[in-house]
C-alpha cells in the first residue's frame, strides 16, 4: 500500500514515479492475461483427458466382464473390438489428414494395400438331417389314378422326397398302476394281489422319468426350479418348487452310490486333471449368497489315443480351506518330471507365500506308494 508521505513533493518527480507505476501495472496485466490463458487451456487438456479416461476405463471394464464375467454375460470378440475401434475413430481422421500426400500422389496406395481375406462361407444345413432321427412318412397322392388323356391306369415311376426337422412336444401323462386283486369263490378266503413295485420315492407321485427329466433341465441346460414350476403351470400341473427340490435332494441319494464309484474310479487313473472353481450358492436368512467352491478331477485320453474313456467328477466344498484337497487327493500318487511326487498341505499358513488364505503345495520325492 502506498502511503501519501511516501509520494515526492517534486511534481515531475510525482509524474516519473506514476509512469513507473503504469508501466508495472500494465505487464502485471498482460502476465495476468498470459495466465488465464494458459489456465484455460490446462483446463481443457484436463477435459479432455478426464473424457478419454472415462472411455478407457469404459473398455477396461467391458475387457474384464468378457474375460471374467458370468458366461451369460460376456461380450462377443467382434463387439469388443468394435468398442475399440469406435474409441480410435477421433485420433484416426486427424492422423489421416497429417500424413495426407498431395493431390494425385495417394492413388495407388489402394493397390498396394493388401488384399482382405476371403470372408468365409457360412455353415448352413443343405437339408442333410441326422439319419439317426426317425423318419415318419406323409404320403401326398394325387386325387386320380386314371389318365387324363386316354383315361388309362397310372403307375408309380418315381417320388419326389423332402425331410423337414419336426418336433413331438413334451407330453406330461398321468402313469396308472393298476394291480388286481383275485379271490377264491370257494373258499372266500385267499385274496391275491400282485406286489407294488419300489418307488423312487416313497409315497411320492413322481416316476424316474419325471425325476430324470427335471434334474435334466436343471443341471444339464440351466433351468431353474422355478422356471421349470412355470412351464408345469402353463401345462395345468400344479407343483411347488419346494417339492421339485425335495425331488432333486431324494435323485442326490440314488446317485451318490454311482457319484462314489465314478470318484474312486476318476482319482485312481495315473493321469488326473484337477481345478476348482467358485460356485455362488444360497445362504438363507441373511438374504444374499455365499461363495462356496467346486473341485473338479477329470481324465481324458482322446489327446493321445489311451484306452480310457473321458471322464469327469465334482465334490463339493464349504470353503476354500486347503483340508478340502487334502482329503479329496488323500490317497493319489502322481509322476512328476521323471520322480514320484505327493501333494503335502503348506505347514504353516503365516509362513506361505501370496496373500492370506491361499493355500499352497508342496511336491516332495517319495517312494512310489500309496498314501
Amino acid at each position: 500500500m502506498i502511503r501519501l508521505d511516501d509520494l515526492p513533493s517534486d511534481p515531475v518527480l510525482l509524474k516519473h514515479k506514476l509512469i513507473a507505476m503504469a508501466s508495472v501495472i500494465e505487464n502485471v496485466s498482460a502476465e495476468k492475461i498470459v495466465l488465464a490463458d494458459e489456465r484455460n487451456v490446462a483446463v481443457a487438456q484436463r477435459d479432455a483427458a478426464l473424457q478419454e479416461n472415462e472411455k478407457l476405463l469404459l473398455i477396461l471394464s467391458q475387457y474384464k466382464r468378457a474375460l471374467f464375467g458370468r458366461r451369460s454375460e460376456k461380450m462377443d470378440s467382434a463387439q469388443l473390438q468394435l468398442l475399440l475401434s469406435a474409441n480410435e475413430q477421433p485420433i484416426a481422421p486427424s492422423a489421416a489428414n497429417e500424413n495426407a500426400p498431395a493431390d494425385g500422389a495417394g492413388k495407388g496406395t489402394q493397390a498396394d494395400a493388401p488384399e482382405k481375406p476371403p470372408r468365409p462361407r457360412p455353415n448352413r444345413n443343405r437339408g442333410m438331417l441326422p439319419v439317426h432321427l426317425p423318419r415318419v412318412d406323409v404320403v401326398i397322392d394325387v386325387g386320380s389314378k386314371s389318365c387324363s388323356c386316354c383315361g388309362g391306369p397310372l403307375h408309380k415311376i418315381g417320388e419326389t422326397v423332402k425331410e423337414m426337422l419336426d418336433v413331438v412336444p413334451v407330453q406330461y401323462r398321468v402313469k396308472r398302476l393298476v394291480r388286481p386283486r383275485y379271490g377264491c369263490r370257494g373258499c372266500e378266503s385267499a385274496v391275491v394281489q400282485a406286489p407294488a413295485p419300489a418307488q423312487p420315492i416313497d409315497g411320492g407321485m413322481a416316476t424316474e422319468t419325471v425325476l430324470a427329466h427335471v434334474a435334466t433341465m436343471k443341471y444339464g441346460y440351466q433351468v431353474p426350479l422355478y422356471r421349470q414350476e412355470q412351464m408345469l403351470a402353463s401345462q395345468g400341473i400344479d407343483l411347488d418348487r419346494a417339492t421339485l427340490a425335495l425331488w432333486m435332494g431324494r435323485l442326490a441319494w440314488w446317485l451318490k452310490p454311482l457319484h462314489e464309484v465314478l470318484l474312486d474310479t476318476v482319482l485312481s487313473y495315473p493321469k488326473l486333471f484337477a481345478d476348482e472353481t467358485p460356485l455362488p450358492v444360497l445362504d438363507p436368512g441373511r438374504g444374499k449368497t455365499k461363495t462356496c467352491r467346486l473341485w473338479v478331477a477329470a481324465m481324458d485320453d482322446r489327446p493321445w489315443d489311451g484306452p480310457a474313456p473321458p471322464a469327469v467328477v465334482y465334490v463339493f466344498a464349504e470353503d476354500r480351506r486347503g483340508e478340502h484337497a487334502t482329503n479329496l487327493f488323500a490317497g493319489v500318487q502322481r509322476h512328476f518330471a521323471g520322480r514320484w511326487v505327493r501333494w503335502l498341505q503348506w505347514p504353516a499358513r503365516s509362513a506361505a507365500p501370496g496373500r492370506p488364505g491361499d493355500v499352497c503345495f508342496l511336491l516332495r520325492p517319495c517312494t512310489p506308494q500309496v498314501l
